[in-house]
């Protein structure tokens, strides 16, 4: 059903709120007083794709997991097995410990594969029983930023690999005279190739064709070529399509079903860039036109890599250990979320997550080298993007003035949507019973305002607010040419004959969307509701024109 009110659309039946408010009665009050018809408009076009399941893949899945799973982000079916006592067990407190240790630590993996094992049948069962179906919806509701999210749970485009391998477009397009090209560009983006030039990825996917094809004909043989892949069961999904195209006899006859993603570099630092004029930032995120996409995660890797090498010619012995070790996938999550307003604490956990499986480091010393890379990486991010860095500190006091006088911080998006930060010091009751203790939250509009969490979640949120945005003006335009579309956040999808034209209007709506004064408006919004605030200026702007992204060819790629 297409959504009316903030309470009232997406099911027949159910009932489910256009917006995950989190309980805030001024978040509520203000959709109920506020035109949304747009963000109504854009989620009536996200939730209306129809979908379906791509049973070659999900024959794949399911013989894989017969077999015992354990490859491919499938888990395993069986537990590890635990350690036996060391036979010195009883009189060496060391044997002791590292037994205990690893005991712990196979526990806690056992522990996390049982919920991933849990995880992947619920997928399945779902997939069961909508296989034969030709039609699958995906009805669509918000967060308080704006961001969408499809309702069901489980089973959605906006999962793992391995959910986004089980599903593919329910109407089927003609792949047209480029659609071949989109495809082979697809598999190369999904291997992790995606650093090069078009031309070199479209080699790349000739290069391995042999590989392609086997994956097709054996999926589940000795190779697995496509299992060793960044995105395996999405790579598995564009070699049945590929090979089927290139054996069918007119490749540009095809139908295909395949969702073909053009996905935004390090998208947050786009908008930032784009906000603040800054040319050099562009430039590193894409935003600019030139011959080989630029990698804003090697850039920083590159300063990360001098400053190891320079303390390990001083004689330091972690930097010895680190040295040459430390890869782009190691510090990209961190480099991401770093305009999402990460901590240190975050990204250290992050660098560790990374780091837990490399063999050049002992377990004692993962924590050590965590922190040391996280302090690296914000060390060299602060060298990099000085423009996104003054727009931050801009917002976060923005959000901090308005905190000391009681309110948290709101705004309006382009779209029309009222946000209001939730961030409230809950009131907490400890409840002590025979069996457990419980704490209950209060999270009622008349407590005080957490002014640091206001302060540093308002330069995420806020550029969530705006690639949502993004996304909605997208999908608008795409509208009216009649493509079907699909987005998880700043990847945009299409069918491969849709791809250029969905390319062309995305980089469309970035431009109108960044012509605005956005700064500008929203220091306008904040003293329109609060006169008696003294808001800092907005930073001054770069020379950046915004219209070059129109010819930037990887802007998305």
């Amino acid at each position: 059903l297409p959504w009316v009110a903030p309470t009232s659309g997406a099911y027949l039946r159910a009932s489910v709120p256009v917006m995950r408010w989190r309980g805030s009665a001024k978040q509520r009050e203000l959709l109920y007083s506020s035109d949304i018809s747009r963000v109504y408009r854009g989620l009536d076009l996200l939730g209306s794709v129809p979908w379906s399941i791509n049973n070659d893949v999900y024959g794949v899945m399911q013989e894989a997991w017969k077999q015992g799973g354990g490859f491919a982000e499938l888990p395993a079916r069986a537990e590890s097995r635990y350690p036996e006592p060391p036979a010195d067990f009883a009189v060496s407190m060391d044997a002791r410990r590292r037994w205990r240790w690893e005991t712990k630590r196979i526990r806690k993996r056992n522990d996390e594969a049982h919920s991933l094992r849990c995880s992947l049948l619920l997928k399945l069962q779902v997939a069961e029983e909508f296989k034969d179906e030709s039609a699958i919806y995906f009805p669509h509701n918000v967060d308080f930023r704006g961001r969408s999210y499809p309702v069901p749970p489980h089973l959605n485009h906006m999962g793992s690999d391995l959910s986004r391998g089980l599903l593919q477009f329910s109407e089927a397009h003609e792949l047209g005279e480029d659609g071949v090209k989109h495809l082979q560009l697809h598999i190369a983006n999904l291997c992790g190739y995606n650093k090069v030039s078009f031309d070199d990825r479209i080699r790349f996917v000739e290069q391995h064709m042999e590989e392609v094809r086997r994956s097709v004909r054996d999926p589940l043989g000795a190779e697995r070529w496509w299992a060793q892949q960044e995105d395996p069961w999405q790579v598995l999904a564009a070699c049945f399509d590929l090979v089927a195209a290139l054996d069918g006899g007119a490749p540009e006859k095809h139908l295909s079903r395949l969702p073909i993603h053009r996905d935004g570099s390090c998208n947050g630092l786009q908008h930032y860039a784009a906000l603040g004029g800054d040319v050099d930032g562009a430039r590193s995120v894409n935003l600019l036109p030139c011959q080989q996409p630029q990698d804003v995660y090697s850039d920083v890797l590159s300063l990360v890599e001098l400053a190891i090498e320079e303390d390990a010619r001083n004689g330091n012995e972690l930097a010895l250990k680190l040295r040459g070790n430390v890869v782009r996938k190691t510090i990209k999550q961190t480099v991401m979320t770093s305009v999402y307003g990460v901590t240190f604490i975050g990204a250290r956990a992050q660098i560790e997550n990374q780091l837990k499986d490399v063999e050049f480091l002992e377990e004692k010393d993962l924590h050590e080298a965590s922190v040391y890379i996280a302090r690296l990486t914000f060390d060299s991010m602060k060298k990099m993007f000085t423009g996104a860095r003054e727009i931050m500190a801009w917002l976060g006091e923005c959000a901090r003035l308005t905190g000391h006088a009681g309110e948290p911080i709101d705004w309006v998006t382009p779209l029309g949507l009222p946000v209001v930060q939730p961030y409230r010091r809950p009131g907490k009751k400890l409840v002590k019973t025979l069996m457990q203790t419980v704490v209950l939250e209060d999270q009622a509009d008349n407590l005080p305002v957490n002014v640091q969490k206001q302060r540093t979640a308002f330069p995420p949120n806020y550029v969530h607010s705006l690639d949502s945005t993004h996304m909605f003006m997208t999908a608008e335009r795409c509208a009216e040419l009649g493509i079907p579309f699909a987005a998880v956040h700043d990847s945009y999808w299409a069918h491969a004959c849709n791809v250029d034209a969905m390319s062309r209007q995305l980089r469309c709506a970035f431009v109108e969307l960044h012509s605005e004064p956005l700064l500008e408006q929203l220091r306008s919004q904040l003293i329109a509701k609060y006169p008696e605030i003294e808001y800092p200026p907005v930073p001054q702007r770069g020379p950046l024109c915004i219209e070059d992204v129109l010819e930037s060819p990887y802007f998305f790629h």
